[in-house]
């Protein structure tokens, strides 16, 4: 890719070096990541997908300042941040209170606000399902992670398949565990946030699905 790909502007030299490092890095493990290449990665990120960047910053902001999900219409906008609408359809007719969203979603709020532990956040999660129709683990902990980035990721089969090297046919509460558990345990040794880690992994699972796909036959 970076003997292939022609830069035009007067950043061209910028974007090289970055496009060779980024190579470099994708061949390696992300147990091999330095703190840099951790940093690096979500701020391409951030570059590459900047709607989304700025959607989940400012929902996050909802989240914590009402210390809920204040209605359908805030829940449909994270479904659409997380699944680029695949599942709008679904949100809205199955949740029809705001009511019952709010309450759940602030009930949810409050375990991991008291204990962002691990097996917290697995009761959270329930707390959810149960309240709000058409969640899933990973719709889930989008929702904890848009209310305390520092302290939880959204799973995400391409970011497992990052982190882990190897391809997952579910997502369930075992998954999830040992997710967040990796997550944070590399937050803490890079300094970071958790959706900062999150964030990496998904980036460069993502682009190695690209790859996959228009190299298939």
């Amino acid at each position: 890719m970076s003997q292939l790909t022609e830069f035009r502007s007067d950043w061209k030299a910028t974007f090289q070096k970055a496009c060779d490092w980024f190579v470099y890095v994708r061949s390696k493990s992300p147990d091999d990541w330095t703190s840099s290449d951790w940093r690096r990665l979500v701020d391409l990120c951030s570059l590459s997908y900047i709607p989304e960047t700025e959607t989940f910053h400012s929902l996050g902001l909802k989240l914590r300042r009402e210390k809920c999900i204040p209605d359908k219409t805030t829940l449909v906008k994270i479904g659409n941040w997380k699944a680029y609408g695949r599942i709008k359809k679904l949100l809205k007719s199955k949740n029809r209170k705001n009511r019952t969203i709010k309450e759940t979603s602030r009930k949810a709020f409050e375990m991991i606000h008291r204990d962002p532990s691990i097996n917290e956040s697995v009761r959270a999660i329930k707390c959810l399902q149960d309240g709000i129709k058409g969640l899933r683990i990973p719709m889930a902990s989008a929702i904890l992670t848009m209310y305390d980035p520092m302290n939880f990721g959204v799973i995400d089969k391409r970011a497992w398949l990052t982190l882990f090297r190897k391809e997952t046919n579910q997502i369930g509460y075992d998954q999830w565990k040992r997710y967040l558990s990796k997550i944070t345990r590399l937050a803490r040794l890079h300094q970071m946030k958790c959706r900062e880690i999150d964030a990496a992994l998904w980036f460069v699972g993502s682009v190695n699905a690209r790859s996959r796909t228009l190299n298939s036959t």
